[in-house]
């Protein structure tokens, strides 16, 4: 496969696994990757461990929306969204280390 594979990422209240779920996606064997997250007004700790995120990672883009609902959270994401294909992952699960390759 070749082509920028954009992973979208829905968030509210996910600081108990945000952090496993991105890193399973900045760990994956296919490394044309962009991962937007959409943190879909947060109340805990999420939007800190998103921006950390993001100020490592050139290619982690984060948005920061009021409450709308995930999909509305998605939609933003997919507007922002650069690449050729789009995946989309819930803030709470995790992909297999070559989920995107496949």
């Amino acid at each position: 496969m070749s082509g920028r594979v954009s992973v979208i990422i829905p968030a509210y209240n996910a600081e108990k696994y945000i952090a496993e779920c991105l890193e399973s996606v900045l760990n994956q064997t296919y490394k044309q990757i962009e991962v937007v997250v959409v943190n879909d007004g947060s109340i805990d700790q999420t939007a800190e461990i998103l921006d950390c995120y993001s100020s490592k990672y050139s290619f982690v883009k984060v948005i920061h929306t009021e409450n709308r609902g995930v999909s509305c959270a998605r939609n933003t994401g997919m507007n922002a969204a650069t690449g050729e294909y789009v995946m989309f992952l819930d803030s709470d699960d995790f992909l297999a280390l070559n989920a995107v390759e496949i």
